[in-house]
């Protein structure tokens, strides 16, 4: 490394709070919005439409205060105050739908309980342990918004357990224990400036595309999902949800099929040749038999044609043709 690169990767560690809470950027947070509503209750889905700017600005104003701790939870439980965050901060909508507060206000707090819920499950915020995460952290972030168009939004169908008991905290520490699974995995793509170690580190084909885009796939299944606690705590119409109820998708397992054996012929097949098939075969069915080449045949002599005894002529059957 050079001595001017030494001194910016310094100048890096020395902002190291500051850069650690920076995760998904706003490009991406807005793509994983349109990606939760399409799997919202529509009741909802309706009413966070009809406030989008409130949605979306509730995704987007708590990227200037990623310095806090509750922007990330560790995966060992021991770092951030996610789980801790995210469970106040479903508690405080639960009490503005409670008091029936304007919906311009609990959207708005929706969009920042996704921001919350999305910044768990980001691979780098699970975990500190790699002394170079500052150096590649920004490069990560950038990699991941313009590889959005390759990325499929695959969904989470099945409801988390934790949910299904309440406990949000719970809920929370489950996303940070998925991502810290993938969390050393990221480092050894990227040099110390950012820039791939290889041409193909971060390609399709690489461990941090798959990475990035299961972790996309589940923080936006996961937005979907604490909408959906929350709502259901007031009754909401959960009518035409998609997934809702239904069970997970089976993994099915192809079975191998036998090699078929080889045919042997010991002589041409005259169908696989394109020649018509002979006459009796399975193949002649419905088709007209083939005319066979005339053969020459000698003519009788006069005496045995005298000797021949005449046939008498058969009566003809009515309607046949005579």
């Amino acid at each position: 490394m050079s001595r001017r690169a030494r001194a910016t990767a310094l100048l890096i560690l020395a902002h190291w709070p500051a850069v650690l809470a920076q995760s998904w950027t706003d490009g991406t947070r807005t793509r994983m919005i349109q990606d939760a509503l399409k799997i919202s209750p529509p009741a909802l889905r309706e009413i966070l439409l009809r406030h989008e700017k409130d949605l979306k600005r509730g995704m987007l104003d708590p990227s200037r205060r990623e310095g806090e701790e509750i922007h990330f939870q560790h995966a060992d439980g021991k770092g951030g105050l996610g789980a801790a965050g995210i469970d106040r901060k479903v508690a405080e909508i639960r009490g503005l739908l409670d008091k029936r507060a304007p919906f311009s206000r609990v959207t708005y707090e929706l969009g920042v309980l996704a921001h919350l819920v999305s910044d768990a499950g980001f691979p780098l915020n699970a975990s500190d342990k790699d002394p170079r995460e500052a150096l590649y952290r920004e490069a990560y972030r950038r990699y991941a918004e313009r590889m959005l168009d390759r990325i499929p939004f695959v969904v989470d169908r099945e409801e988390p357990a934790a949910l299904r008991k309440d406990d949000v905290r719970g809920f929370v520490l489950g996303i940070a224990r998925r991502a810290g699974e993938n969390y050393a995995l990221i480092g050894p793509a990227f040099r110390d400036d950012g820039t791939p170690v290889s041409p193909g580190a971060l390609d399709e084909r690489s461990v941090p595309f798959g990475i990035t885009s299961l972790s996309y796939s589940h923080a936006a299944s996961d937005i979907a999902w604490i909408w959906k606690h929350v709502w259901t705590a007031i009754n909401g119409d959960m009518r035409g949800t998609p997934f809702l109820g239904g069970p997970p998708p089976e993994k099915v397992q192809v079975p191998t099929r036998p090699p078929e054996p080889r045919r042997k012929r010991t002589q041409k097949d005259p169908v696989a040749e394109g020649s018509p098939a002979p006459q009796g075969s399975p193949g002649a069915q419905g088709s007209p038999a083939p005319q066979a080449s005339p053969v020459p045949r000698a003519s009788p002599s006069p005496s045995a044609a005298a000797a021949a005894p005449k046939p008498s002529p058969s009566p003809t059957p009515k309607g046949g043709r005579t």
